[in-house]
């Protein structure tokens, strides 16, 4: 393969745009360890949908990618222990209709994380004073706090959702409280000190780290978007905003030896979801990495229903239902399609695709081969075709505060020898599919879920639970094998499942909410 080579620099991103558009296909490019500064003023920016990250009033983000990979074949960017380092609120890759893409050996950073984390010192009575980390800038003004985001512009209290962590980490959880809201009013101390004032005493302990975001997802992380064979080995990852890593309509992808934890003396490494797959097929593993302080998921894989809204012959009309998911097309001609019941969650008959195109944002025009014959009350299209052969393996997730991972995949899949570390109100591994609010699909047909480790977890660890009407009791999920795990300090039950067909299970019954199935 033809080597290229680029060194260290301050304001590396404009020169290292133009090393991308040298490459040739089959081809590797050699970093140094050292760090490699991306700014804000060259990256390139365009409005671009994502899955779950647009903006839930109908408009489209301009987004902005530090390092853009657009149309490359067979290519290795080689970090041999670089740093990664952005200024200003960038995502900070994007790679659009690659082929064959290795990222390999480089750490990211943010100067300013688009989270902001400030620790409690002490409370007396109704004050409570607290360190704001050093990659944290605010101002006080007019007796109240507003953080600034990357882009040092301040951002209203009203706007910041919080979570609060042990100082360890470990425990990482949202809070209905909001520090920032609530305080009366607020005072520097020195130069990160910050005292707020409040109506009774604060109800948080000394050693605690409070994060606040603006929860907009304008940015991401490393987004793949209609690439295939792409693989990230040995990435660090210390901060990523809006979600970390975010693959749609992509196929083949190989996800090994990630550190997704954040940089010390930081308890946040992720605005949202570490990963989210969406709409993607062919492949897709995850491997011996690591997770550690999530704003939410650590892994989400999912296909994403439709409404149907109208059928005129062989020609069907969707639409995007979850606010923050549309803009995209998640099919492509010869895709098998599924027609869904929206209240059970039932598959009822099966078409071709023969074609598709997107009408404006949120609307789909299908063209089947042959229309559907009978059409329910409220139904919903599911693409059969979109859906990954997931296999998650010998991988860490801890300091994450609802799911660990969330599976509604109908291709072959598997989670196995992980080790979770839980602390939340949710369970460890959902299994769900939905047509009324995320709008998830789908059923699962395959899953193997053994020997895993759960650590801690205070509700039912795993949940085989799909939300379908109530009294339904129609199959959703079929053929899931859940044997060779371990639960220590967790609460009970250790399951719980129902619309589940031929569930085969070692936890004793003791430990089981709800009906095995068939």
């Amino acid at each position: 393969m033809k080597q290229y080579y680029f060194p260290p620099s301050g304001d590396c991103g404009a020169a290292f745009a133009a090393r991308l558009a040298e490459m040739e296909p089959d081809s590797i490019l050699n970093l140094q360890s050292g760090r490699y500064v991306f700014r804000k003023k060259d990256a390139a920016a365009f409005p671009f949908a994502v899955s779950n990250a647009n903006a839930d009033d109908g408009t489209l983000f301009e987004r902005h990618a530090a390092v853009l990979l657009r149309g490359m074949r067979n290519i290795v960017i080689d970090g041999h222990g670089a740093e990664f380092w952005f200024e200003g609120d960038v995502s900070p890759i994007f790679l659009l209709n690659c082929e064959s893409v290795v990222l390999r050996g480089f750490s990211v950073h943010f100067f300013c994380p688009r989270v902001s984390e400030m620790q409690l010192v002490r409370k007396e009575g109704c004050c409570a004073e607290f360190l704001a980390s050093a990659d944290s800038p605010f101002i006080i003004r007019e007796n109240r706090l507003f953080w600034l985001d990357p882009d040092g512009v301040p951002e209203a209290p009203e706007t910041v959702i919080a979570q609060s962590a042990s100082a360890e980490g470990l425990r990482n959880l949202r809070s209905n409280f909001n520090p920032v809201r609530a305080a009366l009013s607020a005072e520097r101390v020195g130069e990160r000190g910050i005292l707020l004032n409040f109506e009774s005493p604060f109800p948080g302990m000394a050693g605690d780290v409070w994060q606040f975001r603006n929860p907009a997802r304008n940015e991401v992380g490393i987004l793949i978007d209609h690439c295939s064979d792409i693989m990230l080995e040995s990435l660090t990852l210390r901060f990523t905003p809006g979600l970390g890593i975010i693959a749609q309509m992509s196929a083949g992808l190989e996800f090994r030896n990630l550190i997704h934890e954040p940089e010390p003396g930081r308890i946040c490494a992720a605005f949202a979801d570490c990963i989210h797959i969406s709409s993607c097929r062919g492949r897709f593993e995850l491997a011996e990495s690591r997770f550690c302080g999530a704003q939410d998921d650590p892994l989400n894989i999912h296909g994403t229903y439709l409404k149907l809204e109208r059928q005129e012959g062989p020609d069907i009309f969707l639409r995007f239902m979850q606010p923050e998911t549309w803009g995209i097309l998640p099919f492509e001609p010869d895709d098998r399609v599924a027609l869904v019941d929206g209240h059970s969650l039932v598959r009822l008959e099966f078409r071709t695709v023969k074609a598709a195109e997107l009408e404006g944002s949120h609307a789909v025009h299908l063209t089947l081969s042959e229309p559907f014959a009978d059409l329910p009350e409220y139904a919903v299209i599911e693409n059969m075709s979109a859906y990954p052969d997931a296999e998650i393996h010998d991988c860490r997730f801890a300091g994450y505060p609802t799911r660990g991972i969330l599976l509604t995949s109908a291709g072959k899949c598997a989670i196995r020898r992980n080790t979770f570390i839980h602390a939340s109100g949710s369970p460890v591994i959902y299994i769900s599919g939905d047509a009324g609010s995320w709008f998830e699909s789908g059923g699962v047909t395959e899953l193997e879920i053994s020997g895993n480790e759960f650590r801690g977890s205070g509700c039912s660890v795993i949940e085989i639970v799909p939300e379908t009407a109530a009294g339904s009791s129609e199959t959703v999920h079929r053929n899931i094998r859940i044997h060779g795990n371990r639960f220590p300090d967790c609460a009970s039950p250790f399951l719980r499942v129902r619309n589940t067909e031929n569930l085969l299970c070692d936890i004793p019954p003791a430990f089981i909410s709800g009906s095995r199935g068939k």
